[in-house]
């Protein structure tokens, strides 16, 4: 008989435990046991989380699945990148942007029926500093919006919504010293994104013409504009079309360099971060092992 896989259910801890309890039946219910032995973790702090992760990937036959949303990701990838251990995601967060660009159903079910069908892609990494991404990050505007939204008690994309319209009105522009591939650029601009794939979550597409395995970076440079077209461009990202935009460059590139006294606000994946001085980021390519449809 085949040994199966061990893989290791990662519960985002701050979900409700209703939302847990479905989950986990789910599991039980659907999994292919015949290929898979689950085991469910629960930790109640990241710093608990770290010390699991610790263990598991000293098999680097193992597998670990995010059971959360791009935030939960991002730490665990944080924590197994370059172990060798291999990638899976039931997506349970409020904008799940790698699970929809992989192309993993939103529902627990669907999600669990490509984890069954054991088909595994190779994507890019990024790295900020020394910080790891999977999906987009950036700085300037769309770190505020993702700071203040990781404030809320409620998330959801409605909130999100709200706040983007909010901070929109308050919006202001920096000045960023740049080496793009060696090559010096001086934007003055409202946010620059660092795009390994599309979207930043719930189809808003930053990146249309990103590709997660191509070994390049989408960067997405946002100039200053005036307010009355600010909806337009909106719109532009729910159809793929913001990219038109003659307020906005996209550059393809393996490393960026960004230079800024003081403070750098940014966001990785979504979640806050603060960088000082200088940022570097650069492209790994196809460095995490992912449990994902064919394409």
């Amino acid at each position: 008989m085949k040994k199966k896989k061990n893989i290791f259910f990662i519960i985002n801890p701050h979900s409700g435990n209703k939302k847990k309890t479905r989950v986990i039946k789910k599991i039980n219910t659907e999994l292919d046991l015949q290929i898979f032995e689950p085991h469910i973790i629960q930790t109640e702090t990241l710093e608990q989380l770290s010390s699991t992760l610790e263990t598991i990937k000293k098999d680097k036959n193992n597998i670990v699945v995010a059971v959360g949303g791009d935030g939960t990701i991002n730490h665990i990838v944080n924590k197994i990148v370059g172990s060798g251990i291999s990638f899976g995601i039931i997506p349970r967060g409020s904008g799940n942007g790698l699970a929809r660009e992989l192309k993993i159903p939103q529902t627990i079910s669907g999600a669990i029926r490509i984890i069954n069908q054991f088909y595994f892609r190779k994507i890019d990494i990024m790295q900020l500093n020394d910080l790891f991404s999977v999906n987009v990050s950036g700085i300037g505007f769309d770190a505020i919006i993702a700071k203040k939204f990781s404030e809320l008690e409620h998330r959801g994309f409605k909130n999100y919504l709200r706040i983007t319209a909010q901070e929109i009105k308050k919006i202001k522009s920096e000045n960023y010293k740049m080496l793009i591939d060696g090559n010096e650029l001086n934007p003055k601009a409202y946010l620059i994104s660092f795009a390994n794939s599309r979207q930043w979550g719930n189809n808003a597409y930053i990146a249309p013409k990103a590709k997660i395995d191509d070994g390049l970076i989408d960067v997405i440079i946002l100039h200053p504009f005036p307010l009355l077209p600010a909806p337009i461009m909106v719109a532009g990202l729910f159809t793929k079309t913001l990219g038109s935009s003659r307020y906005l460059d996209t550059i393809k590139a393996k490393e960026i360099v960004i230079k800024k006294e003081g403070e750098i606000f940014a966001h990785i994946d979504g979640e806050p971060y603060i960088f000082k001085n200088q940022l570097k980021v650069t492209i790994y390519t196809k460095k995490l092992n992912i449990l994902a449809p064919k394409m």
